[in-house]
């Protein structure tokens, strides 16, 4: 699921319009709205965690990486709790990876691809 399918559900969830939900976050409707669709993506870090910490969900979950709203998933497949300051932190290098692909033309479906690549081989070679 997308980070636009994830907004939407969980304006959804709320009982929001998307109206509603831009007055919430001091955004436009347009801008929800392009969100949602997948037209445009917030490319700031800040609106990112804005729109994770009114949800009460991580970016991990936002972006559409995990399905767990709030927790990581650490390599003992223990659940962790993420403070607000490590989902910074996950959102702000986030951020610098997503630009730096973008700015050699990598898209997000390589991405996507490349990380499944690099989990097959990591499970192949333990």
């Amino acid at each position: 699921m997308e980070l636009g399918k994830r907004i939407k559900h969980l304006r959804e969830l709320k009982g929001l319009s998307r109206e509603e939900l831009s007055i919430e976050l001091n955004l436009s409707y347009s801008a929800i709205s392009k969100y949602e669709t997948g037209v445009r993506f917030p490319r700031d870090e800040i609106l990112l965690n804005k729109i994770a910490d009114y949800f009460d969900v991580s970016i991990d979950y936002l972006l559409g990486r995990t399905d767990t709203k709030k927790h990581l998933i650490d390599e003992n497949a223990s659940k962790v709790s993420v403070t607000k300051e490590e989902n910074r932190t996950i959102s702000s290098t986030f951020f610098r990876l997503f630009k730096e692909a973008e700015e050699k033309g990598i898209s997000i479906e390589d991405m996507k691809t490349a990380i499944d690549f690099i989990e097959m081989m990591k499970k192949k070679n333990e």
